[in-house]
């Protein structure tokens, strides 16, 4: 009767199958936190590829501060009616 070389191995896998499952997962989860933390942490100007990252002036939209400016206090008095028959949901 011949003897099945792979037998060792079984054995081994068999004895081992939850060790090496937590090893393996482990691993796989350290490597992808270190491979996402060196991608969010390198400076985006330093691309491989020679790719420059352009930076757009950050200004605001002047109608639209204008528009937030021109918004009243809740102290200031509304000169808004409703029509007849409705209540206003927000008035305290």
């Amino acid at each position: 009767m011949k003897k099945n070389p792979l037998a060792p191995l079984g054995y081994f896998l068999g004895r081992y199958h939850v060790i090496l499952f937590f090893l393996i997962v482990v691993g796989s989860l350290t490597y992808e936190i270190y491979s996402l933390s060196t991608i969010t942490n390198t400076d985006p100007s330093l691309n491989a590829d020679g790719y420059q990252a352009q930076v757009t002036d950050p200004t605001f939209d002047t109608a639209t501060i204008n528009k937030i400016k021109a918004l009243r206090t809740r102290s200031d008095s509304s000169t808004y009616t409703l029509p007849a028959g409705r209540n206003n949901p927000f008035t305290e």
